[in-house]
């Protein structure tokens, strides 16, 4: 296995592990996540992982081109999206919302990114981005 392929399964890993110790999930809070290309008006392709703890708390893993779009409901939102080799940048956007009042949101781009939201029940998002190439073989 390459190395790029075993820290994307260890970070995988990671994210079902925290994700698995989150509290009870909450239909008061509700996302919309978008994977979209860097790159105004054109298309990547992606894989990647996320889940949200309210009624539909697995993990789901994504391999597809931009865009994609999804909203779900649950107190917690946890995943990471890396662009396909040779292809462009990924860019990650996360909107909250409690009830109907527009919560935080936020965004990253670069060839991989990794998202949170209430991971230590402060509600506090956190995304970031990283460079593959960084990693090497």
């Amino acid at each position: 296995m390459k190395f790029k392929n075993k820290i994307w399964t260890v970070a995988l890993m990671l994210i079902c592990s925290v994700a698995a110790t989150a509290g009870p999930p909450s239909t008061d809070f509700s996302y919309k996540l978008r994977v979209t290309s860097a790159t105004p008006g054109t298309e990547i392709e992606f894989e990647g992982a996320y889940m949200f703890n309210g009624t539909d708390p697995a993990i789901h893993y994504v391999k597809q081109k931009t865009p994609f779009e999804v909203a779900a409901d649950g107190s917690l939102a946890i995943g990471m999206f890396r662009s396909i080799a040779g292809t462009g940048k990924v860019k990650v956007e996360i909107d909250s919302f409690v009830g109907d009042k527009e919560g935080p949101a936020a965004s990253a781009s670069n060839d991989g990114v990794v998202f949170g939201d209430n991971l230590a029940g402060c509600g506090s998002p956190f995304i970031h981005a990283f460079k593959l190439s960084a990693m090497k073989e």
